[in-house]
């Protein structure tokens, strides 16, 4: 699951179906890749507020409100359950937001990987699960995410921007067997005939679905929330199971 944006344009209800339908799927595994809270409604950003109109802003009321929806996101996250555990990237609404505020609030039960790699062992087969940092907001080190446990089986990395394709080191995403991306929302509206009107990526080729760079599968989901206003056109949002089988 991806860009839960929790918030004025996410209400409670449509997170906590998203959650219901993940959990009864009986996942091994649960990945969230970014974009977790968003406390205003068409996206205003505080740090320009602050700079340009501090007195009209309400630093500290927005810093309230950005503590408040995390905690209560945090509850229904605490509240999955997964085999193999539950596992989240950063996005760029989360450093927007108040990165700071936004981790103290999260669950001890989700485990973050912020340039960062775990293995999990199932048996004889082992999974390398990497995260980056976002590519926008964050710092992201995609070589120092992967160097790490390369003598996975199969290889997956979380990256809520699709535009790691485009990171220097993308030459090392050909060791990766499958990349999970969000940030897009598909585009949130889509025109039939036209597609997308904004996927804020740098690219156009990875922005919804599943898509290959050389042997890397990539599957850019359309998120469970919405972005600034609370609609969605031609582009529902989903929750998404992947089924990995061990080929003989």
């Amino acid at each position: 699951m991806t860009d839960l944006h929790y918030g004025p344009a996410t209400r409670r209800a449509i997170v906590e179906e998203a959650f219901s339908i993940a959990q009864g799927l009986s996942p091994q595994l649960i990945v969230l890749t970014g974009d977790f809270v968003v406390a205003g409604l068409t996206g205003f950003r505080h740090r320009y507020a602050t700079r340009y109109s501090p007195k009209l802003f309400r630093w500290k009321e927005y810093r309230r409100k950005v503590r408040l929806l995390t905690r209560e996101l945090g509850t229904l996250i605490s509240d999955l359950r997964a085999e193999d555990g539950i596992y989240g990237v950063l996005g760029n609404h989360d450093h927007i937001e108040g990165l700071g505020t936004v981790l103290r609030q999260m669950p001890k039960e989700l485990k973050w990987l912020t340039n960062d790699a775990t293995r999990i062992d199932r048996g004889e087969e082992s999974i390398t699960l990497s995260g980056i940092d976002d590519t926008r907001r964050g710092k992201p080190d995609l070589r120092k995410s992967l160097e790490k446990h390369r003598d996975g089986a199969f290889r997956i990395l979380l990256s809520h921007n699709p535009d790691v394709v485009l990171d220097e080191n993308r030459a090392l995403l050909g060791d990766v067997d499958l990349v999970l991306c969000g940030h897009t929302h598909g585009g949130q509206i889509r025109i039939p005939g036209w597609g997308p009107i904004r996927t804020c990526t740098k690219q156009q080729e990875h922005v919804l679905g599943l898509s290959k760079l050389g042997k890397t599968l990539i599957y850019t989901s359309s998120g469970v929330g919405n972005g600034g206003l609370p609609l969605r056109l031609f582009c529902p949002p989903e929750v998404v199971l992947f089924e990995l089988k061990a080929v003989p």
